[in-house]
């Protein structure tokens, strides 16, 4: 395990972004923790994870799991 942030690409919305998790020092460990995570096996971009947190927090979606970033609430929830 390296010292340096790694570069990813936001498995969402296809844009890259910083990944410092593996480093323990991430901007997402300032986000609260999700009930619902996001249905990716990557990590989401700020942009992306900040639109996921709200949605949750608002209770969008469809039994209470939040719409994806870039879906219409009651088209069926996420988008994998």
């Amino acid at each position: 395990m390296g010292n340096h942030e790694e570069e990813k690409r936001c498995p969402a919305c296809g844009r890259g972004f910083s990944c410092g998790a593996r480093v323990g020092r991430c901007w997402c460990m300032a986000l609260p923790p999700l009930e619902h995570p996001p249905p990716y096996r990557d990590c989401l971009c700020p942009d992306c994870l900040r639109a996921w947190s709200a949605a949750e927090a608002g209770g969008q979606g469809q039994d209470g799991v939040p719409v994806a970033p870039g879906k219409a609430a009651g088209s069926g929830g996420v988008e994998v």
